[in-house]
């Protein structure tokens, strides 16, 4: 062999010993990770903690006979325009009812008038007007 094939050995093997002490002191054992971990919980602990607790399935379950707030918003809308619909009918028969107070009134001024004539007819010919 060369000398040269002999200093590449040497340098090989120094690496892999550098490489091999390196992996002894920073590599982590099961061990080590088992101590660093000891004291956090594991997935079957979590599992056991949360079995009394709800699931989003359980909550859809109990929630599927409850009003959405979609539901609230036609029955809000449904509300609203049959309460439109009164307070529509509402001003109608005011509106109505104005207009008949006023054929009223005008009614019973000539109503008067009549009667007014009705008795100065009555006074000129002499009749006893009557009362009514």
């Amino acid at each position: 062999m060369e000398k040269q094939e002999l200093n590449e050995i040497k340098q090989n093997v120094k690496d892999i010993k550098e490489s091999v002490d390196f992996l002894i002191k920073n590599a982590v054992t099961k061990t080590d990770l088992d101590e660093k971990l000891n004291g956090f919980a594991t997935k079957t602990d979590l599992d056991e903690k949360l079995n009394g607790f709800a699931t989003k399935t359980d909550l859809d379950e109990k929630l599927n006979g409850f009003a959405t707030k979609t539901d609230l918003d036609e029955k809000f809308n449904s509300l609203m325009n049959s309460i439109d619909s009164v307070m529509g009918e509402l001003k109608s028969s005011r509106q109505e009812d104005i207009m008949k107070v006023g054929r009223d009134d005008r009614q019973d001024e000539e109503i008067g008038q009549v009667k007014n004539r009705v008795t100065a007819v009555e006074h000129r010919i002499g009749m006893e007007p009557m009362m009514a």
